[in-house]
């Protein structure tokens, strides 16, 4: 799996970055850099090949997702971070999923499979992929959740839906809905360091 990673002098806990469709390792890198300029950053690329660039798992056919394959596809990208983690001796402090569209999706999994292993998670425009989820804990977990208005590749239900789902689970959201579409904007970044900062104030 292709990465990048900078290892902090100064922190111990870690970004995640999981790029969203037909994006790179390195697309999220300055949404850290808003969030926490002094944590540690691991960017992965997904190895599912899209027609512009790469995706984490591949798109439903005919309107199903593959579950096989993305459970596969977490546990590979779980353990590729538990790997860089240690080969790159990088701080073993807390993880903070960072994700965008596929990526998101990608995040929402980790945090589903793996609830003890990450910290917060900033996702921007997901899915509510997993309709009957395992119950899992997620009380230690901070989350927000952005979605547009007008977005027409995700209904903005289904960032609605995904935050119920957390907070059931136990988690605490925040959802952001901006007048926009399913790009990400400026708007999107703008909230989730407001909401970053009120809780962080910048560092853990």
């Amino acid at each position: 799996m292709h990465y990048f990673y900078h290892r902090s002098q100064t922190s111990t806990d870690t970004f995640i970055l999981l790029h969203g469709s037909a994006g790179r390792e390195s697309d999220l890198l300055d949404i850290a850099g808003d969030l926490d300029v002094s944590f540690s950053v691991i960017g992965l690329r997904g190895e599912v090949r899209d027609e512009k660039g790469f995706r984490y798992f591949s798109r439903p056919i005919k309107g199903a997702f593959d579950y096989e394959d993305i459970s596969y596809r977490t546990e590979q990208i779980h353990q590729t971070i538990d790997t860089l983690l240690a080969e790159k001796e990088l701080p073993h402090g807390k993880r903070h999923l960072i994700g965008y569209s596929n990526g998101a999706n990608i995040a929402t999994s980790l945090l589903l499979t793996h609830p003890n292993d990450y910290t917060s998670a900033v996702l921007f425009h997901p899915s509510n992929l997993f309709h009957n989820p395992k119950e899992v804990h997620l009380s230690h977990t901070k989350i927000f959740i952005s979605a547009g208005a007008t977005d027409t590749l995700v209904a903005p239900g289904e960032a609605f839906a995904l935050q119920t789902q957390l907070n059931q689970f136990g988690a605490e959201t925040k959802l952001s809905l901006t007048d926009y579409g399913h790009a990400l904007i400026n708007a999107d970044i703008e909230e989730a360091t407001k909401w970053w900062k009120s809780i962080y104030g910048g560092a853990i």
